[in-house]
């Protein structure tokens, strides 16, 4: 497998070149402290409003680094969460010890995926849905792949899309899985949602 050349920037933005390296840049990872609250609270004040002014599709990586240093455990998706509604550009957040290289794998696998299996031209992930571009993509391939046009994939319909979108091949019993795993999560979804509704007549009458 060939990767592709990858543009690797270590900068800080004070540099008078700061903003063509950042154009420049295959994926940016926010590196900060997790000892110092206000290097924490720079990331939403000056960071990522300057990265996504310059560049508002570029990947971000979110790292909090000194794991080692901090006592209590760390909230990351309390923090992660409202930024992501704001920066949908922002692929993931990781917390780090640079200098014992813990969950430095872990980093290293979502930088790499971030660029070569960007997210964001497929999902906004501050909307939490599929991007327009994407849902026409699959509804194409949907309709390449349903040769009886009766609007619904039976198991060779999903053998003949799995052979022309990914060059695979789907066995019965994958097939079989598949439907398992839909099931569980359609009913899933309804035991959540009806528990929602539930809930919400609950406060209504209380």
């Amino acid at each position: 497998m060939i990767l592709p050349v990858l543009h690797l920037i270590i900068t800080i933005a004070a540099e008078e070149n700061f903003e063509s390296q950042v154009r420049a840049a295959s994926l940016v990872v926010l590196l900060y402290d997790l000892t110092v609250e206000k290097a924490k609270n720079r990331v939403d004040s000056f960071w990522l409003p300057k990265i996504s002014s310059i560049n508002n599709k570029i990947p971000v990586i979110i790292a909090g680094n000194k794991k080692d240093l901090v006592k209590k455990e760390v909230n990351l998706k309390e923090f992660i969460d409202p930024l992501v509604r704001q920066y949908s550009q922002i692929d993931t957040g990781i917390i780090i010890s640079t200098k014992y290289h813990e969950d430095m794998a872990d980093f290293l696998y979502c930088a790499q995926r971030a660029v070569l299996y960007p997210i964001y031209p497929l999902f906004n992930q501050s909307m939490k849905e599929l991007r327009p571009k994407y849902v026409s993509a699959l509804e194409r391939i949907f309709r390449m792949c349903d040769s009886n046009h009766d609007k619904y994939l039976d198991d060779e319909e999903l053998k003949s899309m799995q052979e022309i979108a990914l060059s695979g091949t789907l066995t019965n019993d994958d097939i079989n899985s598949l439907k398992e795993l839909l099931i569980g999560e359609v009913h899933f979804l309804l035991n959540k949602s009806s528990a929602s509704i539930i809930e919400k007549k609950k406060r209504r009458k209380d």
